[in-house]
This record gives C-alpha cells, sequence and structure tokens, in this order.
C-alpha cells in the first residue's frame, strides 16, 4: 500500500480499488478452501489451525440501500475459533452480535446466549440451508430476513 500510495494510488482510484477487491476475494477462497478441508477432516484441531490461518476473513453486511438499523447496517463479522453445529462462529466487531450456524441448519445473527445454545433465534437469519456452506458470503444475498426491530420503518 505504502508504494501505491507514493504513486499517488489511494483507496479512491479505480485501479486501487480493483486490486484490493481482487485481493479480498483471493482471501476469501484461500479461507473458504482452509475451513472445507478442515471440515473433512472433522477434527477441532483442524478446524482451529484453519481458522487460525484464515483469520482474515471478515464478512461486511451492508447494502447500498440501507434497510437494517445502525447496529447491524454496515456491521463487520470477523471469524473466531469458536464453533457451534459444526461451523465457525462469526463474531460482530461491537462484540453484541454473532452469527452461527443454528440447530436448524441456518445462518442466525443473535446474541451469545441463542449462539452458544446454537437456537435458531435471534434478530436476522438466511432461509437458506445447506451443509456445505461454510462462510456466510455462499449463501445468496435474497435469503437473509431481520425481525422489525432491526429493520429501517417506512
Amino acid at each position: 500500500m505504502r508504494v501505491a500510495a507514493v504513486h499517488g494510488l489511494d483507496d479512491s482510484h479505480p485501479a486501487m480499488a480493483a486490486a484490493l477487491r481482487q485481493l479480498a476475494t483471493l482471501r476469501e477462497t484461500c479461507g473458504v478452501a482452509l475451513l472445507t478441508r478442515a471440515c473433512v477432516v472433522g477434527t477441532k484441531h483442524a478446524l482451529r489451525s484453519a481458522v487460525a490461518q484464515a483469520r482474515e476473513l471478515v464478512l461486511e453486511m451492508g447494502s447500498t440501500t440501507p434497510w437494517l438499523i445502525n447496529t447491524f447496517q454496515d456491521a463487520r463479522y470477523a471469524i473466531t475459533d469458536r464453533v457451534v453445529n459444526g461451523m465457525p462462529v462469526w463474531a460482530a466487531e461491537n462484540g453484541g452480535h454473532f452469527m452461527y450456524r443454528a440447530n436448524d441448519g441456518k445462518m442466525w445473527i443473535a446474541i451469545e446466549a441463542n449462539c452458544a445454545a446454537g437456537k435458531a433465534r435471534g434478530t436476522i437469519h438466511s432461509t437458506a440451508t445447506s451443509p456445505e456452506v461454510l462462510v456466510p458470503t455462499q449463501l445468496p444475498n435474497n435469503t437473509w430476513r431481520s425481525i422489525k426491530d432491526a429493520t429501517l420503518g417506512p
């Protein structure tokens, strides 16, 4: 990044923005591959090792058309070494919410107590179910639903 800044390329320059998107895609691809392999191995050690190597995985929840309250709209979720129902848990930067696979096979965003219990109960969830999904970005965008308290009013 320092070399790019010297040459007048900051994050807003189209070439730099494109390079950063490619880097993010590459990091995600590598992270998903590591997690997939760890799930095939099936041991806690393999999953923790994969999470440690894929520590750069961060999911940014947002939209060009805001539909969630500020707490959730531009939230960032980082992968953790915790596992619930065979899948890594993602923690919000603010520490108040966690994204996890619940006992119904769907991805949920909820408070710590629901996450720890693996409950299909929370603020936001995806209607899609797939045992192969390891990273929330693998879920179709149009499958996410939120409760009234998390959604902006009309």
